[in-house]
C-alpha cells in the first residue's frame, strides 16, 4: 500500500489566517517546524516531536492565535501508508480557538519505542484523551511524559499484568 495523501487539486492554498499561523510558528520553532497543508479549509501542520510542549504553549497563548481549547488527541498507525524510513505513527491535536473561530491539526510523527510529552500541562482534560489510544500504540503517562511505543504482546502481558 501506499502513502495516503490527498491529491494535489484537493489541497487549498493557504488563507492569510492560515499564512499568518505559519509565520508565527517557523518564526518560533525555526528547525523544528517541518510543513503545513490545508486541506477543505483546515490547516494542519506538522512538527518535530520535541517541539510540541513548546508549541502547545505557543499556540494556546500567543494573543494572535489563542488556540485556548483542545478538541481532541488522536494517533494514526502508518504501518502500510509511509515511505521507507518514515516514523510508524502520527499523533494529531487537534486545537480549536473560540476568539478568532479557527482550527488546527498540529501533527507529529513518532516512531516505534519514542515517546511524545503529555499535553496535560496544560489541558487537564489531555489526560482522558491521551489513555484513549488503542493496539498497536499505548500511552501511559510517566514522569510528565505520554510514552507512544509500540505495544507488541509482551508489552501488552506486562501492562495487564501491572493493571491487575
Amino acid at each position: 500500500m501506499g502513502v495516503i495523501v490527498p491529491f494535489t487539486d484537493d489541497l487549498d492554498p493557504l488563507s492569510p489566517d492560515q499564512e499568518l499561523v505559519v509565520a508565527k510558528l517557523k518564526s518560533k520553532l525555526a528547525d523544528a517546524y517541518r510543513s503545513e497543508q490545508s486541506f477543505r479549509g483546515e490547516l494542519s501542520v506538522w512538527l518535530d516531536r520535541r517541539a510540541i510542549p513548546d508549541a502547545l504553549l505557543f499556540l494556546k497563548t500567543d494573543p494572535e492565535l489563542l488556540y485556548a481549547y483542545l478538541t481532541d488527541i488522536t494517533a494514526v498507525d502508518r504501518l502500510n501508508h509511509r515511505q521507507p524510513g518514515e516514523p510508524r505513527f502520527e499523533v494529531v491535536y487537534i486545537l480549536y480557538s473560540p476568539t478568532f473561530n479557527r482550527r488546527i491539526l498540529v501533527k507529529v510523527w513518532v516512531d516505534e519505542g519514542e515517546s511524545v510529552q503529555t499535553a496535560t500541562t496544560l489541558w487537564r482534560g489531555a489526560n482522558f484523551m491521551e489513555q484513549g489510544f488503542s493496539h498497536p500504540v499505548r500511552s501511559v503517562p510517566e514522569r510528565g511524559e505520554l510514552s507512544r511505543a509500540l505495544a507488541g504482546s509482551a508489552t501488552e502481558d506486562r501492562v495487564a499484568q501491572e493493571c491487575l
